[in-house]
Parts: C-alpha cells; sequence; structure tokens
C-alpha cells in the first residue's frame, strides 16, 4: 500500500458490524469493489493519476456478521 493510504488507515474510523460500515457510504461512490474469499472486502475509487486506490475496506470475522471495516 502507498504511505498516503497506511498513514489514513491509522486515523481512520473502524466499525465492528458490517451493518454500520455499508450504512456509511453508498456503492455508487466507488469505481470498483473487490470480495476476496468471502472474507475481506475493498471499496477502491480511482486517484487523479487513474490508479485504484483502497478507500473502505471490510474483514468480516469466520460466520459472523461483525469484524473490522474502515472507510478511509
Amino acid at each position: 500500500m502507498q504511505q498516503a493510504q497506511l498513514e489514513a488507515m491509522q486515523h481512520a474510523q473502524h466499525y465492528s458490524k458490517s451493518a454500520e460500515f455499508f450504512g456509511m457510504f453508498s456503492s455508487a461512490e466507488l469505481d470498483e469493489e473487490v470480495c476476496i474469499q468471502g472474507v475481506r472486502w475493498w471499496g477502491l475509487m480511482r486517484d487523479a493519476a487513474g490508479m485504484l486506490q483502497v478507500e473502505a475496506e471490510f474483514v468480516w470475522d469466520k460466520d459472523s456478521d461483525s469484524g473490522t471495516g474502515w472507510f478511509l
């Protein structure tokens, strides 16, 4: 990850329930979404140079609606 993303993640708001997290924004705000093995979800947006950057991430706990999410 880029240094700016790492710094943003340190100050990002964390959420423990997916309903709280996904209620914070609309998927129409994102350029792409990626789900990795049903455990990790990324919301991606293009930066000024056209490169996709992680804007939001949620990682589910096993067999649960809880997990850790942050919106940058």
